[in-house]
């Protein structure tokens, strides 16, 4: 790759408005560390912060992941960045669709899928023996098929559900979606609590906040196992939940 192009894939990188910009702009400026980047705004965690350093490499440098989900982080980046307006050469287009071509690859490679699937069933497992012990909560959830597949029309979203915690809750959720012929079984992704939770009101105030920043709610046919899913992504319900003081249990990739 020639100079010119290594400059150009510099120039949309920055002039990016999503939070991986913010990430790569103060990369530039010499902030490298995750804990750091996360102090500065440029995420909500340092999940987060990993994700937006492998999608960099992807794109500035052809360094692929071997996740067909980061591979899809990296895809949806490079499309973002071809369609920003900046005038950019026609060898510097080339490079990034040879290279999203090569990321998707990855992303529809069966082994990296049933890689991806077996640590996401491990990691919400995880997840999900804390929600057990935690009596006082929030938690959020999804199927292993919308966390890869992203939301049609705005694929940086997912499908996620919250819920309140009360006595085996988790079985029922896995038993309601069996009786509703789901294909496979919810995984927890996030955990929220504090002492002296006011569960109803907590909810409220996320799914109200989630109205009014458009992350719309589902639809019926949308929702097969339930009502009041939304169009979301843990950043936004991590960012509302440290508004509240609340303690975060974290589910990443």
């Amino acid at each position: 790759m020639n100079q010119q192009v290594h400059q150009e894939i510099i120039q949309l990188l920055l002039a990016d408005t999503t939070q991986l910009g913010d990430t790569f702009r103060l990369m530039q400026e010499g902030v490298t560390s995750a804990a750091d980047l996360v102090a500065k705004g440029a995420a909500a965690n340092q999940g987060v912060i990993s994700h937006h350093k492998t999608i960099i490499r992807a794109v500035l440098e052809g360094q692929y992941p071997t996740s067909s989900i980061l591979a899809t982080y990296c895809v949806r980046a490079i499309k973002r960045l071809l369609a920003s307006g900046i005038d950019v050469s026609e060898e510097t287009r080339a490079v990034l669709n040879e290279r999203r071509s090569k990321l998707l690859e990855i992303v529809e490679d069966k082994e990296a899928v049933q890689r991806d699937t077996t640590t996401l069933l491990s990691r919400a497992e995880h997840l999900e023996g804390k929600l057990k012990r935690i009596k006082n909560a929030i938690y959020v959830y999804t199927f292993p098929t919308y966390y890869r597949a992203g939301v049609d029309g705005d694929p940086d979203f997912r499908w996620l559900k919250i819920g309140l915690t009360t006595s085996n809750v988790w079985q029922r959720v896995i038993d309601q979606s069996r009786q509703t012929s789901m294909p496979e079984d919810p995984i927890v992704v996030r955990i929220y609590y504090k002492d002296g939770l006011d569960l109803a009101e907590v909810e409220r105030k996320f799914q109200s906040t989630l109205v009014r920043m458009h992350h719309d709610r589902s639809s019926a046919k949308n929702a097969k196992a339930g009502k009041e899913w939304f169009a979301t992504t843990e950043e936004s319900l991590d960012a509302i939940a440290e508004l509240m003081g609340l303690e975060i249990e974290r589910f990443d990739i």
